[in-house]
């Protein structure tokens, strides 16, 4: 007879089995050795400092957005001029948005 331990090794194999798992291997000193020491050493020789993509500089254009797109419903709700007023905004923004991202 199997204990509840046992049974519950042989439930997780057959479960692995079934959908294709296999075991997990434990961890060994060799597995240990091949490991990277360092981050450098983690990084493919493909990868240089050159081709290091810059990240886009912060821009306040998307909160402009939102404020123009809420004016624009404030408007429809109040008055005619507040939503001319969110639509000013919202196309300056996005003109703002679009010549900051071809931008060089």
């Amino acid at each position: 007879m199997m204990s509840g331990q046992e049974n519950k090794q042989v439930d997780d194999r057959v479960d692995a089995e079934s959908d294709g798992r296999s075991e997990a291997v434990p961890m060994t000193d060799t597995t240990v050795d091949r490991a990277p020491k360092t981050v450098k050493e983690q990084v493919s020789p493909a990868m240089s400092d050159e081709t290091v993509a810059e990240e886009p500089q912060p821009t306040y254009v998307p909160a402009a957005l939102a404020m123009g797109i809420m004016m624009l419903l404030w408007g429809i709700l109040t008055n005619w001029i507040m939503s001319a007023a969110g639509a000013l905004v919202i196309i300056w923004a996005v003109t703002g948005w679009v010549r900051e991202m071809h931008e060089p």
